[in-house]
């Protein structure tokens, strides 16, 4: 299960309250994955799923403001992430999820998992260093 804990923040109040959203989603995802396949959850699962797709799109052009302003190093290869990301959520295919096949829901995790523990934990610490210096 996916917790947040305050030594995620980078200390922009506006990014720390958009990660522990994202751990939110996550969360939810992971309770909707653990409820039995008999239960009707492809309202849910769709909800969801756009949550992610607007929220990721409003966050991500947020933080690159802020990349910008402190001049990330590494802006480039912090964008590309970023639209790949956007990419795979955009292209989870609906039609599964009204089929009741929720693998693409289960990768999802996994990618916010990885966003979570590896984007946010690396690159987005670079801008709590700019920040703090």
């Amino acid at each position: 299960m996916i917790k947040w804990d305050d030594n995620l923040k980078i200390g922009i109040k506006i990014i720390d309250a958009h990660h522990k959203y994202l751990f939110d989603l996550c969360r939810s995802l992971e309770m909707l994955l653990e409820t039995p396949l008999g239960v009707y959850k492809v309202d849910d699962a769709i909800k969801i799923i756009c949550d992610f797709r607007e929220f990721l799109t409003f966050h991500f052009y947020y933080e690159e403001i802020y990349l910008k302003k402190f001049n990330v190093s590494d802006l480039e290869e912090h964008l590309l992430e970023h639209e790949e990301f956007k990419n795979q959520i955009v292209n989870i295919n609906i039609n599964n999820i009204y089929n009741e096949n929720y693998n693409e829901l289960k990768s999802l995790l996994n990618l916010s998992y990885g966003l979570v523990f590896s984007h946010m934990a690396d690159k987005d610490f670079k801008l709590k260093n700019l920040i703090n210096k």
